[in-house]
């Protein structure tokens, strides 16, 4: 009984749904789509490409995407054929646009669909197309899978794929450390006959210099190297490839210590991909410039270079954000679509079950209203006890970044009590007077070493002096640091997002400083920030 209310409940909401956003579901491509509707499917992909030739992307995405709300049980060869084809166009719009998570989902619905079909078209094309994905967020043992598996059923008469599949082969070796598969896949793509184009071309020779630096010969890599970086200028190739030379040849100039060499190909880097505006490409090259400059002991350079790395990746979180906004745009107009692709299908089953439905539509309105008042009521009450439970810990993170927290020191036979007192004053100047801790890099060799004593003596005073490990120190330090930046109004720091505070204290990974800060204080910097901007205000305000 239970289940069969539950059921017809569900159905009242949904059609309620259907009711109240039948006018808004109405897109700016419903006229197209009722003109096509009726086409076949592979009139309807044609029409699709000429969209996609003419960088019409929206209306090529529309055409494909009613293709594939056309995939039932019922389907026949050339019908599955079709979906798969449409599944893959539209998988290939997502992942030029970026949304991955999309891309593989549609290369996913193409594959099962491709597998289900006798004549198996696109299949390979699919596979490698999903080791991309895989390959974008870094899972390279499954890219290689996926282009293993591509190869294997490749058409064999189609000589770009075949090219395609073997430099991701390839590549992917390299990115795993795997020398003997890249030598391996290297000899089967020099051999396999391939398009002359000019891309192909450089990316043979970039291989060659790849396989050179992997085994140490650096010398002939950088010969390939330097030559590339005139052939893609003399070949407009786009801006990423030259970059791409540039940066394996300060690397190896690093690698043979040549430091004015590694200098020299940086500066080239960072001034291309400033030129071109490739604004991801040019963070890394300010991190590996800063590290340079710091080996050569150029610690003012070094520093410059760090600010305009986190300077830079602030800017970058923030056209990622700008990004994201532009992006959820273009999925609400998607999914606005495919709602309308949809509703068209069904629209004279929702009409054939109005009579029976609107019965029940009193009844549940006031359920609605009863049950969300009660869930209103619970959530506000939560969120009240959770505010003030979050206001007490951060009062007391706020009066520990303020006046400190001073731990007993316990005695140790080891050392005299001139020699503690002279370690733990040093500990303290470089821990109270420097920001040398908040270096990636800063360890217990590094204090000792800028104290002049050794690791054991200042390992022993640091756990006998604070009661702790010297890494739960730094990370106390780091973590009171980090709150004094969220704090201040100086502007250096007052306009940094969480993750580059916590790169400004020597967090790498915003997981860990996120993880030490709640680990310290009890609260996540985002609570701990929204408590700083109440003060301010009530400070402001007279409050």
């Amino acid at each position: 009984m239970k289940n069969h209310i539950g059921r017809t409940l569900l159905v009242l909401i949904l059609f309620i749904h259907s009711l109240t956003s039948l006018a808004s579901s109405q897109s700016k491509y419903t006229p197209l789509i009722r003109q096509v509707r009726g086409w076949a499917s592979e009139k309807i992909l044609s029409k699709g490409d000429q969209f996609l030739q003419n960088k019409e992307e929206d209306k090529a995405l529309v055409m494909y995407m009613l293709v594939c709300s056309r995939t039932n049980d019922r389907m026949t060869d050339e019908e599955l054929t079709d979906c798969s084809l449409a599944n893959l166009k539209v998988g290939d719009i997502f992942y030029a646009r970026g949304n991955y998570i999309n891309a593989l989902e549609n290369y996913q619905e193409g594959l099962k669909l491709s597998e289900t079909s006798a004549s198996k078209a696109h299949l390979s094309l699919i596979y490698k197309n999903i080791g991309n994905v895989y390959c974008m967020f870094k899972d390279y043992g499954k890219g290689f899978d996926y282009y293993k598996k591509a190869y294997q059923i490749r058409p064999k008469n189609d000589n770009e794929l075949t090219f395609r599949i073997l430099a991701n082969l390839f590549g992917v070796c390299i990115n795993r450390k795997d020398l003997e598969g890249a030598k391996k896949y290297r000899q089967l793509l020099f051999a396999a006959p391939r398009p002359n184009l000019p891309i192909d071309q450089f990316f043979l020779s970039f291989s060659t210099a790849l396989m050179a630096s992997q085994e140490a010969r650096y010398a002939k890599s950088n010969k390939i190297l330097v030559n590339l970086a005139d052939f893609c200028t003399r070949n407009k190739l786009p801006p990423t490839y030259i970059c791409s030379a540039y940066a394996e040849l300060y690397s190896n100039y690093q690698n043979l210590g040549d430091i004015d060499q590694a200098k020299h190909y940086i500066s080239l880097c960072i001034d291309h991909a400033e030129q071109e505006k490739m604004l991801h490409y040019i963070p890394e090259t300010l991190r590996d410039m800063a590290q340079i400059q710091r080996k050569t002991g150029n610690a003012t350079l070094a520093q410059q270079y760090e600010r305009q790395y986190l300077s830079l990746m602030d800017s970058i979180y923030n056209s990622q954000r700008f990004n994201v906004v532009k992006n959820q745009q273009f999925m609400y107009e998607v999914d606005k679509t495919d709602k309308e692709i949809t509703r068209l299908h069904q629209e004279e089953e929702i009409h054939r079950q109005n009579a029976r439905l609107y019965q029940l539509l009193f009844l549940v309105s006031i359920l609605a209203i009863v049950l969300v008042s009660m869930l209103l009521f619970y959530v506000v009450r939560q969120k009240r006890d959770l505010e003030a439970s979050y206001r007490k810990l951060y009062d007391i993170n706020r009066s520990h970044v303020e006046t400190g927290e001073k731990k007993a020191p316990r005695a140790t036979n080891l050392l005299k009590e001139d020699q503690k007192q002279l370690l733990l004053d040093g500990i303290r100047r470089v821990m109270e007077e420097t920001d040398e801790y908040c270096q990636p890099e800063f360890t217990v060799a590094t204090l000792a070493k800028l104290i002049d004593s050794n690791e054991r003596y200042v390992s022993m005073v640091v756990n006998d002096h604070f009661g702790k490990s010297f890494t739960e120190v730094l990370n106390d330090y780091r973590i009171k640091k980090a709150c004094e930046r969220l704090t201040t109004n100086n502007a250096k720091y007052a306009q940094l997002t969480i993750a580059a505070i916590g790169q400004s204290v020597g967090y790498k990974s915003q997981t860990t400083f996120v993880k030490q800060f709640r680990k310290c204080t009890g609260l996540t910097p985002s609570v701990y920030q929204k408590f700083v901007a109440e003060d301010r205000r009530n400070k402001e305000t007279g409050a």
